[in-house]
């Protein structure tokens, strides 16, 4: 399945939650503290072929899809990886997740990594993933008018056979 053309980006980062940011489903963003890029035609993703072929990721858009549709904010946030990430943010993103989660999504599709950096400073803090990131998971959602769409992408990585969403937490040892 080849992800839909579209004209706007949601943004999702944690980060931005912890420091207090308005929900980023209410106000789209083309740029964004973490993981999120710009979306571009079609011509700008890959082809079914060359996507990741991981099982665990599979089954981790499947089952982030069954979250959306069944409105099941406790599944989705049992999807992320909680290592190193304090209780503000989790606070926040719990919050962020439960009003996400209302949002109608057209689909869920597995993407490579892209150009996303591996590490990104905000207000003289070095983040990161915590986890090893292998692709992303792209939301695909509803808006008006029907020919809009707007995407959030998560990092996802494996560990112990079992693919997670990955969240932003402060770098070990970086200022």
């Amino acid at each position: 399945m080849r992800p839909v053309p579209l004209r706007a980006t949601l943004a999702a980062p944690v980060l931005a939650l912890a420091l207090g940011a308005a929900p980023a489903w209410a106000q789209p963003h083309t740029a964004a503290i973490s993981n999120v890029e710009a979306a571009g035609d079609a011509s700008d993703h890959p082809d079914d072929a060359d996507l990741p072929a991981d099982p665990a990721a599979q089954i981790l858009a499947d089952r982030i899809h069954h979250a959306f549709s069944t409105r099941d904010a406790a599944l989705l946030l049992s999807l992320a990886k909680w290592d190193g990430v304090d209780e503000e943010v989790r606070e926040r993103f719990s919050d962020f997740v439960t009003r996400l989660v209302e949002q109608d999504i057209q689909g869920v599709a597995l993407e490579p990594l892209g150009d996303d950096p591996a590490t990104f400073e905000h207000r003289g803090r070095t983040y990161g993933k915590n986890g090893e990131p292998l692709g992303r998971v792209t939301i695909a959602f509803v808006v008006e008018p029907p020919t809009v769409s707007e995407r959030l992408h998560w990092s996802y990585g494996v560990e112990d056979g079992t693919a997670l969403i990955l969240l932003d937490v402060p770098v070990a040892g970086a200022q």
